[in-house]
């Protein structure tokens, strides 16, 4: 099998970086083959998620992360990896794990990943996160404070990657991801980088994490560092309304990206709020979740899901069988609200609008059929 180079910055004095480079190249090399990728712990307190080295009791032995989830990555034509992950998807042998954990081969030049709201994939924490503009938008040439486009972070150490994958998965910035070579100009010949601002006004920075902190790193991701000299004013009346011009040729893209439900590690307060009512409808609490789980766990309500007030009720605290629940043999099929409904086509009458009044409201008619048709939980006659 032939292996492509593969390089992890060091940043010491030139000689000693070389040697320590090629020392790591070897080393890289051999934990693929073994499947003990990746060298060693870059994870700091502040990343989210469990800690990497209790993996094996959090997801079971041999288990990613990411194992189960609907992430998958986006494939050139031909089924084939990106440039920058053709070593790691020709070694690892599975793109999908590839394009999650790498190792990237960017040429020690870095990388940027974005995260941006995917259809059909919800953003979670995303939204509330986003830290940068695109380079072809009027707003993002008048400086950094437009921030709307989503979420950027990276580095300039490839090895950097996988943990900034992971610590981003885990905080739940779900969205499509795309990631590109080359964070800085300092040794990239042919490739425009993320700092002659062509394309964000704006990314957060990881730092390498040498291999003497591990264990021992509290927070990895450097204010200082981080690129915020905006965008690029020559440019602005040519990319302004037009894509921004990323090299296709170093890019890679992950669609459904990140945690798609609550996670608790071991040692997280894992407890149902004993405060919740759903809709403030008396007797709409966990308990109450927990008849119907599989349907009732999904529900969104205040911008949540139902299974984040109520993580024990739904199956979610670790290592807890006895809150798993199904639902209830007594009640109905199909026995849930209709979320469209609208009484008189009046926008502000809905379900929840029934629950309100329902000993007046329920028995009202409406195209042919009593209100608690349409909404039988709202009406209480699911229990």
């Amino acid at each position: 099998m032939k292996l492509s180079v593969i390089f992890l910055t060091v940043l010491v004095p030139s000689h000693a970086r070389l040697y320590a480079s090629q020392q790591h190249r070897r080393q890289v090399l051999v934990a693929l083959a073994s499947t003990t990728f990746p060298l060693y712990s870059q994870q700091c307190d502040r990343d989210e998620g469990p800690r990497v080295e209790n993996d094996a009791d959090t997801f079971g032995s041999g288990v990613k992360y990411h194992n189960d989830s609907p992430a998958f990555p986006v494939l050139l034509s031909g089924g084939k990896c990106a440039d920058p992950l053709k070593a790691a998807c020709s070694i690892r042998n599975d793109p999908k794990l590839a394009y999650m954990e790498g190792p990237i081969d960017c040429g020690d030049n870095g990388f940027f990943c974005t995260v941006t709201e995917q259809d059909d994939w919800e953003p979670r924490e995303l939204l509330d996160n986003l830290n940068f503009g695109y380079c072809n938008r009027t707003e993002a040439f008048d400086g950094t404070e437009f921030q709307d486009d989503g979420h950027c972070h990276g580095s300039d150490d490839d090895s950097a990657y996988y943990w900034v994958l992971r610590d981003h998965w885990f905080r739940q910035y779900n969205g499509r991801l795309r990631c590109c070579c080359n964070w800085d100009s300092e040794e990239v010949d042919d490739d425009d980088p993320l700092s002659n601002g062509l394309f964000t006004n704006r990314c957060d920075y990881r730092r390498w994490v040498p291999e003497r902190q591990e264990g021992d790193c509290r927070n990895a991701n450097k204010a200082v560092k981080n690129f915020e000299d905006g965008c690029d004013p020559d440019v602005e009346a040519q990319q302004t309304g037009n894509p921004v011009p990323e090299n296709d040729a170093v890019c890679w893209e992950i669609l459904n990206f990140g945690q798609p439900k609550p996670f608790f590690a071991e040692g997280d307060v894992c407890k149902d709020d004993g405060d919740f009512i759903f809709k403030k409808i008396p007797g709409r609490d966990c308990d109450w979740v927990g008849k119907r789980p599989s349907v009732r766990c999904e529900r969104e309500y205040e911008g949540k899901d139902l299974m984040e007030y109520c993580p024990r009720t739904c199956g979610l605290c670790p290592g807890d069988d006895e809150g798993k629940q199904e639902d209830d043999d007594g009640a109905l099929d199909g026995c849930i609200d209709d979320l469209e409904f609208r009484f008189r086509n009046k926008e502000d009458r809905d379900c929840e609008w029934v629950g309100r009044r329902p000993n007046v409201r329920c028995q009202r008619i409406w195209d042919g059929q009593s209100l608690e048709i349409f909404c039988p939980e709202s009406c209480g006659v699911c229990e």
